[in-house]
């Protein structure tokens, strides 16, 4: 009897001392529940502040966005009722860290041209070869880096990336009453606005229109590279803007 008792008594002791599993899983389901909260709150912020600055850097150059746009769609067009053919801008990275960006192409048979887009606004001022230009809107002079400089840079980019002896221009696309007083001359440069580029582009066909063609493989080899080179997936477009970042040190 007495051997009954004790077992009894350490039996009862035993299931005294086990752990209250309902309540460690009330626990945990608490901890979980505070932690997802905890996590959605940081991805909510984190969110929130990158959308909060891309908007702010977006409205920053909206109308030059805009503005890019708006060319891309009109040369398009134009295009489209003339002889030219149109490929819209795209950034490119070729050879072991070669990176460069185009605001679109415009080509024929004859020749091609680099569009670069730029929405300036008021008079411009400077040397085609130099570094930088002054812009004037009244008593405010601004100084910009001279697109017709950095549009040089990606021809030279575009010829080697397609590795084709094609003859290249380029073509500064400025919004209309944009009056431009460049000094020097720049044979492979061509200055448009959105008033006088169809009148522009119509000239420059009729005056090659007696030159020799390209050879069909070339523009082939061209589109072929323009299609092989091009950024499209974000992980390659990190890379990009690394190296572009890297080049302008």
């Amino acid at each position: 009897m007495q051997l009954n008792k004790t077992i009894t008594i350490l039996a009862t002791a035993t299931q005294n001392q086990k752990p209250k599993l309902h309540e460690i899983s009330y626990q945990t389901k608490v901890g979980i529940a505070l932690g997802i909260c905890f996590m959605a709150i940081i991805l909510i912020v984190t969110i929130s502040l990158g959308i909060w600055l891309y908007v702010k850097d977006k409205r920053k150059n909206t109308q030059g966005f805009q503005f890019e746009e708006i060319v891309g769609r009109t040369l398009s067009d134009y295009a489209k009722r003339s002889n030219y053919k149109y490929i819209k801008g795209h950034k490119f990275a070729y050879a072991a860290n070669q990176q460069f960006e185009i605001d679109g192409l415009l080509y024929t048979d004859k020749f091609v041209i680099i569009v670069e887009v730029k929405y300036l606004q008021g008079s411009i001022t400077g040397d085609v070869n130099d570094k930088n230009i002054k812009i004037y809107n009244g008593k405010r002079v601004k100084k910009f880096y001279n697109p017709l400089v950095q549009n040089l840079k990606h021809i030279h980019h575009f010829r080697k990336m397609c590795d084709a002896k094609i003859p290249l221009f380029s073509m500064l696309m400025l919004p209309k009453n944009t009056q431009v007083n460049f000094s020097g001359k720049a044979d492979w440069s061509i200055i448009a606005t959105e008033d006088n580029y169809e009148e522009i582009l119509d000239s420059i066909y009729e005056d090659f229109i007696n030159q020799p063609s390209i050879e069909p493989e070339l523009l082939k080899r061209m589109n072929e590279a323009i299609k092989a080179n091009k950024v499209v997936s974000l992980r390659d477009l990190k890379k990009w803007e690394k190296g572009i970042k890297n080049n302008a040190k």
